[in-house]
């Protein structure tokens, strides 16, 4: 039988920098892996905006631009071309 434990995780209350993630089966460890957290130095980013243009992306000759959302702590696509 398969149990999954799944959840949401707040990254930014962690460091900056390099950590290492593992997964334990049974007391054992069954995966791990590296990862890099990089972010605005506070747990919630508040008043900053921004867009981006992806160039060659995610075909060569096309363009996106991504914007940042406050609200949903991410970038989002808000034109292709």
């Amino acid at each position: 039988m398969l149990k999954w434990i799944c959840g949401t995780v707040n990254w930014s209350v962690y460091s900056l920098g390099r950590h290492t993630i593992k997964l334990y089966i049974n007391g054992n460890i069954a995966s791990e892996h590296d990862f890099d957290i990089a972010g605005f130095g506070q747990e919630f980013a508040k008043g900053i905006s921004g867009s981006f243009t992806l160039t060659d992306f995610p075909e060569t000759g096309e363009s996106t631009v991504v914007e940042w959302s406050e609200a949903l702590q991410n970038f989002g696509i808000v034109e292709r071309n």
